[in-house]
This record gives C-alpha cells, sequence and structure tokens, in this order.
C-alpha cells in the first residue's frame, strides 16, 4: 500500500511523468464547454431566455408534483418514496 502512495507522489512532483502544464495565460477547457460555447455566451447576452428557463423548469416541476399527488390522491399511486425522491432531486437540482 505503501508503495502506491510513494509512486502517486512521486509521478505528481515536479519532473514526474503524469504532469502537464499549461502555457501562461492558457485556460483548461474540456470538450463540452467548446461545444455550448455559442449557447452560453447566447444565453448570457439574452437573460430573457433564462428566465423562460428557470420559469419553464418550476412549471415542469409543479406539473411533477400536482400529478404524482392527483394519482396518490385518486388511489392509483401508493407510494411515498416518490415524493421524498422528487423533492430531494429538487433541492439538489436547485443547489446544482
Amino acid at each position: 500500500m505503501s508503495f502506491i502512495v510513494l509512486l502517486v507522489i512521486y509521478s505528481f512532483k515536479d519532473g514526474g511523468e503524469k504532469v502537464a502544464y499549461l502555457a501562461p495565460g492558457v485556460c483548461m477547457q474540456d470538450l463540452t464547454f467548446d461545444w455550448t460555447d455559442e449557447t452560453n455566451t447566447f444565453i448570457t447576452q439574452n437573460l430573457w431566455v433564462r428566465d423562460w428557463m428557470a420559469i419553464f423548469d418550476s412549471f415542469g416541476f409543479d406539473i411533477t408534483m400536482f400529478s404524482t399527488l392527483f394519482l396518490f390522491w385518486a388511489g392509483l399511486f401508493s407510494g411515498v418514496s416518490t415524493f421524498i425522491a422528487l423533492l430531494l432531486s429538487s433541492v439538489s437540482k436547485t443547489i446544482v
């Protein structure tokens, strides 16, 4: 186990084989950032699109919750775990 730790430490120190340096002024970007760059620029320049996306997302969540509550009230759905899962996913989605 300690050999693996030493190997990892050596590979990240200066002069190791796995260290990749970027040139000064170069920003590290992943491929998905490059794919969505035009869309992100458009949404940044037109903030009303972002607002409508947030409104639509909230509306979609409300429809999901009300339809699930209706199915529960009508006796077509008998589980409570779905409500808990929807609320937890909503909270985590809001944080993200």
